[in-house]
Formats: C-alpha cells, sequence, structure tokens
C-alpha cells in the first residue's frame, strides 16, 4: 500500500515540525508556510511558501491548488491564524479533495477565545479564573496580581503576570481591546497541560505536569495519572461534541485542577504524547477515514525534556 501524502501548513512553527515528526515514518510529508525558511524544509517530502491566512483568498486559492497538484490525502492546519480562517469557510475545507483536521465549530469558535472559553466552562459548573476585558475591567474589584493576556493567540505567548497598578496601567495603555484581565491562580501543585481525543463515542485523555521554557513551550514535561482530570476531559469532549483533539491547560491546587485556557488544535507536545502510547493525531486521520482507535498506554510513569539541537544546511569548506 502506498503513503498517503500529509499537507501541514504552518509547518515552520513549532506545531508544524512536531506534527511532521509524528508521522514522518509513514506517510508522504509535504509542508507549506508564509515564511520560506531552511526550518521549513527540514521535516518535509517538499515545500510550498504560500500567502498568510489574513490574505483569505489568495491563502484558499494557494492551498486548494497544492491539494489537487500534490494530490494531498490529509490536510493539517495548525496555526491559529489558519484555523480561524478556515472555521468560516466550512464549504471550502468540504470541497477540496482531502481529509481536513478541523474541530467543529462550536470547538474552534469558543476555544479560539480566552474569555469565551472562561465563560463557557463558568456557564457548565466548570471553576475557571475569573475574566474580563481590559478595557472593561472595574480596577477596585481586581487584587494583584492578576494575568493580562491576549484574548487569542497560541500557547503561553503574550501572557503576563502584572504585579501592581503601574504594570497594570502600562498594558491599558497598550490595550487596542484584545487584551483580557484573568484572575491569577497560584501554582499550587504545578501547571499541567492535558490532551483529549474523542472519536464522538470514545473519549481519552493524557495529562503531564509541566514547566514552562523556551519562549512559552513545555520544556519538561512529566506523566500524571489523574482520575479528576479525566473526567473533566471526558464531560468538556461530550458538551462539545468532539470529534478531534484539543488540549486543556490547567493549574491544581487544593487537589482540584483549573483549566484556564483550551486549544481547540492538536498542540507542540503532540510527538511527546504519541511517545507515550496517546497517538491521537493518528486517531484523528484514522477517525475521519471511518476507523476505529484503540488508546493503548506506553508507560506508567515517565519524562520527557525538550533540548535545544542545530543542523547544519548548505556547508562548503
Amino acid at each position: 500500500m502506498s503513503q498517503q501524502s500529509v499537507l501541514i501548513s504552518g509547518v515552520a512553527g513549532d506545531i508544524g515540525q512536531s506534527v511532521a515528526r509524528a508521522l514522518s515514518s509513514d506517510f508522504r510529508i509535504f509542508g507549506c508556510d508564509m515564511e520560506d525558511g531552511a526550518s521549513s524544509r527540514l521535516c518535509t517530502k517538499n515545500f510550498f511558501c504560500v500567502p498568510p491566512a489574513a490574505q483569505n483568498e489568495e491563502y484558499l486559492k494557494a492551498v486548494g491548488d497544492l491539494i489537487c497538484r500534490e494530490k494531498i490525502d490529509i490536510f493539517i492546519p495548525v496555526a491559529e491564524a489558519e484555523i480561524a480562517l478556515l472555521n468560516l469557510q466550512r464549504e471550502w475545507t468540504s470541497g477540496v479533495n482531502a481529509n481536513v483536521l478541523l474541530n467543529n465549530q462550536e470547538v474552534v469558535t469558543t476555544f479560539s477565545d480566552k474569555l469565551e472559553t472562561a465563560k463557557f466552562l463558568r456557564a457548565h459548573g466548570w471553576k475557571a479564573p475569573r475574566s474580563a476585558l481590559l478595557k472593561e475591567m472595574i480596577r477596585q474589584e481586581w487584587s494583584f496580581p492578576v494575568i493580562v493576556k491576549s484574548r487569542s493567540g497560541c500557547g503561553s505567548k503574550r501572557v503576563y503576570k502584572v504585579m501592581d497598578d503601574f504594570e497594570l496601567e502600562f498594558f491599558c495603555r497598550r490595550d487596542k481591546g484584545d487584551f483580557i484581565i484573568q484572575e491569577y491562580l497560584d501554582e499550587g501543585d504545578g501547571e499541567f497541560t492535558t490532551g483529549v481525543f474523542s472519536d464522538g463515542k470514545n473519549t481519552v485523555s493524557i495529562t503531564f505536569r509541566r514547566k514552562l521554557g523556551f519562549g512559552g513551550l513545555s520544556r519538561e514535561a512529566i506523566l500524571v495519572k489523574d482520575e479528576g482530570m479525566e473526567k473533566l476531559a471526558r464531560d468538556i469532549a461530550a458538551q462539545v461534541k468532539l470529534v478531534g483533539s484539543i488540549n486543556i491547560q490547567s493549574r491544581k491546587s487544593g487537589g482540584e485542577h483549573l483549566p484556564f485556557e483550551i486549544n481547540p488544535r492538536l498542540s507542540s507536545t503532540v510527538l511527546l504524547r504519541q511517545a507515550f502510547g496517546f497517538e491521537d493525531l493518528r486517531w484523528w486521520i484514522a477517525t475521519l477515514e471511518g476507523r476505529n482507535f484503540v488508546y493503548r498506554p506506553r508507560f506508567r510513569k515517565g519524562r520527557a525534556v525538550r533540548v535545544l539541537g542545530e543542523h547544519f544546511m548548505d556547508m562548503e569548506p
């Protein structure tokens, strides 16, 4: 049987490269990105430069042409700007001749917005940090420290711990309506990342306690078993009728997980999870093709550590 062809967008970034490496053993990997950099080509059979998602029509045409010309079987968008665009272009995703790994509209719309995510969690009885638009906050109702973050965006980028009025005023002056203020959650028992996958019938999850580094990436991840987090993952997946993969970020205090963000997409820990037997990327592909998945954990305990590395290219003596 010939290998299936996969097109990964945003392949120059951390998520795109993790996805490419996770599939490289048995798929033909094609990549595209708006930047034609050397890192874009390391994990791909062929690389293509495409317009940014902000150029809506040009982006869709370029990617559609690639899917057709290269006979792509599976399209995996990973950049949040692309996912947001494709969420509004469902006719395009259903019209291309490839399976597109894109969560349903409620998942993408709600969890792409960090303020709406907090509202969603509270509306359904789950604890979440108090949140509001920065421009609408009533100063007397908040005590320091607080978190100021972009309402949308990737991972831990543009997230700031604010300690006093001087710092808060700094962000208020620069706010263009896209900042939110959020209750600071004490680290307590640590910060956690939970991968969640559902095929619409069965839901599974895997949780790691994590330490951040390298610009907001999970620098160290320790496998943990937590029945409370497993139940929360199942309940959230059921509420949004999940068929695909999401990633829940939480902090634990007093023995209870408090989610503060949910990513409506694959995360940069996808390769890390796969090493532990949680193959949500491959399960998502299988589900779109009408196949079942089975979760077989490989380890009861373990730790993953990210390290820096270098590649040398175009070397001449």
